[in-house]
């Protein structure tokens, strides 16, 4: 009776159901029965107590979970909406420039070709 008392009082509910039921199992009309079936109902009492405890913190844990999770994802989509943004900016700069680009670029060949021309024109001389 003793050693289950002690476990009971550490918070070792299981032991001490094991501990109360073993002496309840070697001796059921012993006067320390009643208080062996206290001392289960005080382990369940603190199974109980402890149970809702974790639920509670498990249930703040998650709720913060929730939350940090729901600013990832608006920082995520705010992201994805700044690379659309990004990338049409780019797309609609290439379209304009490459314009640009391909005259600047014709213009270059022309003049390159058009010095070529010269060079081959002052050998030929």
């Amino acid at each position: 009776m003793e050693a289950a008392r002690k476990v009971l009082a550490a918070g070792a509910w299981q032991e001490a159901i094991a501990g109360y039921l073993g002496l309840i199992a070697a001796y059921p009309a012993a006067d320390q029965a009643p208080e062996a079936v206290k001392g289960i109902d005080g382990a369940r009492a603190g199974m109980l107590k402890d149970a809702e405890q974790k639920a509670a913190a498990d249930a703040r844990t998650i709720a913060d979970l929730r939350k940090s999770n729901d600013g990832n994802l608006a920082r995520s989509e705010a992201l994805q909406r700044d690379l659309e943004k990004a990338r049409s900016e780019t797309a609609k700069a290439a379209a304009a420039g490459g314009s640009t680009s391909a005259a600047a670029s014709s213009a270059a060949q022309a003049g390159d070709i058009a010095a070529s021309r010269k060079k081959s024109r002052g050998c030929n001389r």
